[in-house]
């Protein structure tokens, strides 16, 4: 697999991963008895927490990867 593609499937796991977080945040909060309006704060937030994640982990494999 080329350097490339490995990166575009990381990066759909990643998509992937995010979503599936995204629904079961939401359908545990719509189940739990929350709002509407409940429901989309915790999936907002669970973006929002995803995504900090991943630039996260991109910035410490950009900067291990300087290091070497």
């Amino acid at each position: 697999m080329t350097r490339e593609a490995s990166g575009k499937m990381s990066f759909m796991v990643f998509l992937m991963g995010m979503m599936s977080a995204c629904v079961i945040a939401g359908m545990s909060t719509l189940v739990r008895g929350g709002t509407w309006g409940e429901v989309g704060l915790v999936v907002f937030a669970t973006l929002v927490a995803t995504q900090i994640l991943y630039l996260l982990l991109i910035f410490g494999l950009v900067v291990a990867r300087t290091r070497k």
